[in-house]
Parts: C-alpha cells; sequence; structure tokens
C-alpha cells in the first residue's frame, strides 16, 4: 500500500473520529488529548535522548498527564500534592543519579513536559470553557480548532531565522 493511499484511508477514518470525539467532549475529547500527549512527549523524550539527556521518564507523564487534568477539570488539592511530590522526587532523583548533567537532565523532564503538554492544555481549555469565552454565540465548536491550527500555522510562517536554528539543530 502506498503512502497516498496510507494518507487518504487515515484522513477518511481520522477526520470523522476527530470531529465526533470534539463535539462529544468531556471524557472523549479528554482521553484522545491525553494519549496524543503521551505520544508526543514520548517523541520528544525520543530526540532529547539522542542528545545524551538522561530523562526522568515516569515523573514527566504523570506530571504531563496532570497538569492536562488540571486544565480540564480544575485544582484539586489532593493532585497538587502529588504534582508536588512528582517534582520533589524527580529534583531529589537527579541529585543521586549522577548520570550526565543533573540540569540537563530535569531540564530535558521539564520539556517534554511543557513543549507537547501545553499547546494540548490549551486545547482543552478552549473546549472546556467555551461556554465562558463564547457565551451563547451560536459558535462551532469545531471552528476554534481550525483557528487555533491556522494560528499555529501563521506563526511558523513568520518564523525568525533564530526560531528556525533552534528547531533544525534540535532536530538533527
Amino acid at each position: 500500500m502506498g503512502e497516498l493511499s496510507i494518507r487518504i484511508l487515515v484522513a477518511l477514518l481520522g477526520i470523522p473520529l476527530l470531529l465526533f470525539v470534539i463535539l462529544q467532549g468531556d471524557i472523549y475529547f479528554f482521553s484522545v488529548i491525553v494519549l496524543i500527549a503521551v505520544i508526543s512527549q514520548w517523541e520528544m523524550y525520543k530526540i532529547l535522548q539522542s542528545k545524551a539527556i538522561h530523562i526522568s521518564i515516569i515523573p514527566g507523564y504523570a506530571l504531563g498527564i496532570l497538569l492536562l487534568f488540571f486544565t480540564a477539570y480544575g485544582f484539586n488539592t489532593n493532585l497538587i500534592l502529588i504534582s508536588f511530590f512528582a517534582l520533589l522526587f524527580l529534583f531529589a532523583f537527579e541529585m543521586f543519579r549522577n548520570k550526565g548533567s543533573a540540569i540537563l537532565n530535569i531540564a530535558g523532564t521539564l520539556l517534554g513536559i511543557i513543549y507537547p503538554v501545553a499547546f494540548l492544555a490549551a486545547l482543552l481549555f478552549l473546549r472546556f470553557n467555551i461556554d465562558k469565552i463564547l457565551p451563547k454565540t451560536g459558535y462551532n465548536p469545531a471552528g476554534m480548532f481550525i483557528i487555533t491550527t491556522v494560528s499555529y500555522t501563521h506563526l511558523r510562517a513568520h518564523e525568525t531565522v533564530l526560531d528556525l536554528v533552534c528547531r533544525l539543530l534540535l532536530e538533527k
């Protein structure tokens, strides 16, 4: 099967499924966003590991999922404590691990939490709070994702030379 036929098949199955998830919202949307976040973190951590940065994978995934949960469902005292102890564990673990640079390892772990997960948290915030953002205006929920995607593409079109160099260095 050629690459074009795979792309067409994915488009025919994926777009209706994605629209269903967006329109259903709540747990369906949250689950898909968590799945995409974990896959994105995994990819980010693989890139960083190829640069000889030793990632703390389990605290990274846990903190990323907690960030998404906080964004979607609000803050909970118990979850805030769990997040605090996960960060504390991350810092303490790196102090005694003696694998490469502790600062780079912590920075890489936090980058894997912030970079891929923050964009997805913004989508969750929009989806779960759209009624507060656009009260009774007859909005189309799928429209906000088109706007977000177009905005991201527009930002990439105006990328500076320094941004391009940083991105190319990370991709190597």
